[in-house]
């Protein structure tokens, strides 16, 4: 019934842009919680209608998988802004082997639970994280997802391959959306945390809505020090250097 529903709107976003950009509609969420568009609307000062409103739909990065970090980037800040969970969540990136299978994980965020200052759900108080990028060419996403009532955990992948097998019946879910902003090279990142089908037919939940953990990601630049700046130092050099040599 979800998938039904995610491919017809995903045809009436293909009639309504007039391209072939495969944008995700999210899914109408559970328990009337605030949709994936109404949250970035608060976050960022928007006024998108709609799930499926066409410039919503356009701020999606087209086939997003991983991420390419260029030289001129030095860093990465995650910024962890919204939960919608009722699992408790960490969000981790990973580097990529020469097969394109993750290798390395570095943990960004969380425990993120339903205790302490972030409990229930909405905004988040959690710090900034801000991660080297040296050496790094590409990375991926993962959320864990654990049941604070047992120990199950679901792992999902920004690389959809990677889910298939583990919980769904669906190949090739997608559980990680990249939104841009209208900030110079931030990005949003949006979790979905259960399968598409979450125990079909016993306890069937699964909602797609990709609002239950919201990361804000910021690209850093390395500064390059103007050429002003550069002289000025240089003349400052140069002046030290000198008064040495008169003292000597």
């Amino acid at each position: 019934m979800l998938v039904q529903r995610a491919l017809v709107a995903l045809a009436l976003v293909g009639c309504l842009s007039g391209s072939a950009f495969a944008a995700i509609v999210p899914g109408d969420p559970n328990e009337n919680e605030p949709w994936l568009f109404e949250i970035y609307n608060t976050l960022y000062g928007t006024n998108y209608a709609s799930t499926n409103d066409p410039a919503f739909l356009q701020l999606q990065v087209d086939n997003f998988e991983t991420l390419t970090i260029d030289s001129e980037f030095e860093s990465i800040t995650f910024d962890p802004l919204w939960r919608q969970s009722w699992l408790t969540v960490d969000v981790f990136f990973y580097t990529l082997d020469g097969s394109n299978n993750p290798d390395q994980f570095t943990h960004v965020v969380g425990p993120i639970d339903n205790t302490g200052p972030n409990s229930g759900q909405g905004q988040l108080t959690e710090p900034a994280l801000t991660v080297s990028t040296f050496g790094i060419t590409e990375i991926g996403f993962q959320d864990r997802a654990k049941d604070p009532g047992s120990p199950f955990t679901y792992y999902w992948y920004s690389q959809p391959d990677l889910n298939d097998g583990q919980y769904s019946v669906v190949p090739g879910e997608v559980h990680v959306l990249l939104l841009e902003t209208s900030m110079p090279d931030t990005y949003l990142l949006c979790f979905e945390d259960l399968p598409y089908t979450y125990f079909a037919g016993v306890n069937d939940i699964g909602d797609t809505d990709y609002q239950d953990m919201l990361v804000q990601i910021t690209l850093n630049r390395t500064v390059v020090p103007e050429p002003t700046s550069m002289a000025l130092l240089g003349l400052g050099l140069a002046g030290l250097a000198l008064r040495k040599l008169r003292k000597a």
